[in-house]
């Protein structure tokens, strides 16, 4: 006898079981699947923050050290960078920038920026003149614009290099070049004029006193006289146009810089005391240079003399000086007349006056004097104001 069951419920729970266990199956490896990318993808973005937080800060030192003055402006003119050479050249901190308009900062005279975003054309090594300080610098400015995706403006970039002392040098360079070669000419005319003129006054003096006159004596006597002094005069400014072409050399000595400067100041104070002018000396540094003291002391003369007689009656000049780095620095400042701005470049050229009674000599011989101490003489004036002369010479002598 067989009893038998059917096995078609217990074969559909198998089934049922299986499938299950199946889709558990499917779902943990999608689900594992799924972590996996998960851990992946965040150990790529972590790996990419990094790398991004790395590029941010090397870049924002590259920066933030840059020699040149970088801003950057987003499309509404507002400043979102300010490096610190930024922060130097317009002397104002980097967090009162940011924030600000471009022109409230920078001001509209290099203001470049919100020209480059309004017309949409980027400016490439523009120079500028830029007044801080009642002084005026110039800057080479070059703009960028930078798109998004869309090729709309996002910001623009300005990078603004200091010229100024670059300038300075090339205008010295300039007129030492210049200097020489009016030197040069001087020396020659110099020397085709000397014998001549020599001869011209010797015969003037045996006119005096080998000739007997017969008639008209004193008329005569005048006259030749008049000749001899004519030629001692010529034959002087004849000397000193040599001196200029062929300047003495060098006596370097360890001087007190207020040493030289109080024996200039006795040598005018005569002159200041006849126009009631006050001159004053700060002297409370000593301060010690390699100089040849008596041809500095020909200059702090000349440029003394030129103050007092630019200053009205009852004026003032005043004389400092400043020990800086490895270099002192002499300033002589009056509160006189003022000279005009297109006559400032040409004051050390050879000649050239705005003295009724000047030879034209003094300064363009101060300049080569300071530019053979391997130092530099510049000259700042207001009209009505006054004039600054600033003598900077070298301290150790290895530099001079």
């Amino acid at each position: 006898i067989r009893t038998g069951m059917s096995m078609k419920a217990a074969n559909k729970a198998m089934n049922r079981t299986l499938q299950r266990a199946l889709a558990v199956l499917i779902g943990f490896v999608v689900i594992g699947v799924i972590l996996f990318n998960l851990f992946i993808n965040n150990q790529n973005y972590n790996s990419l923050t990094d790398a991004y937080a790395k590029i941010k800060t090397y870049t924002g030192n590259i920066l933030e050290n840059m020699a040149d003055a970088v801003v950057v402006v987003d499309e509404n003119g507002k400043i979102t960078l300010f490096n610190q050479a930024a922060e130097k050249l317009f002397n104002t901190p980097s967090p009162k920038a940011i924030g600000s308009l471009c022109s409230h900062i920078i001001g509209k005279q290099t203001s470049l920026l919100d020209e480059t975003l309004l017309s949409g054309q980027e400016i490439r090594d523009k120079e500028v003149e830029y007044n801080l300080n009642s002084k005026t610098i110039i800057l080479s400015v070059t703009t960028r614009l930078i798109k998004n995706e869309k090729g709309v403006i996002d910001s623009a970039v300005a990078v603004l290099k200091d010229l100024t002392e670059k300038k300075e040098y090339e205008k010295r360079l300039q007129r030492n070049e210049k200097l020489t070669a009016m030197g040069e000419l001087a020396s020659g005319v110099a020397h085709e004029i000397r014998n001549p003129l020599n001869a011209i006054g010797i015969i003037a003096q045996r006119f005096l006193y080998e000739f007997e006159v017969v008639a008209n004596k004193v008329e005569f006597t005048e006259l030749a006289n008049s000749v001899v002094s004519a030629t001692q005069k010529v034959s002087s400014i004849i000397q000193r146009f040599l001196e200029f072409a062929r300047p003495a050399k060098l006596d370097l000595q360890k001087t007190i810089l207020n040493e030289s400067i109080k024996k200039s100041i006795i040598l005018v104070e005569s002159l200041a005391k006849e126009k009631e002018i006050l001159l004053s000396f700060d002297a409370h540094k000593n301060i010690g240079a390699f100089i040849d003291p008596n041809q500095i002391e020909q200059v702090l003369v000349n440029i003394l003399q030129n103050a007092i007689q630019a200053t009205a009656k009852a004026g003032k000049v005043f004389v400092s000086v400043n020990k800086l780095s490895q270099v002192a620095e002499i300033i002589i400042k009056d509160t006189g007349a003022g000279i005009e701005k297109d006559k400032i470049d040409r004051i050390f050229d050879l000649y050239f006056t705005t003295k009724s009674d000047g030879t034209g000599m003094g300064l363009s011989i101060s300049h080569q004097i300071i530019s053979e101490h391997k130092g530099k003489i510049e000259v700042e004036s207001t009209i009505g104001k006054g004039t600054t002369f600033t003598i900077t010479l070298p301290l150790n002598k290895d530099m001079a």
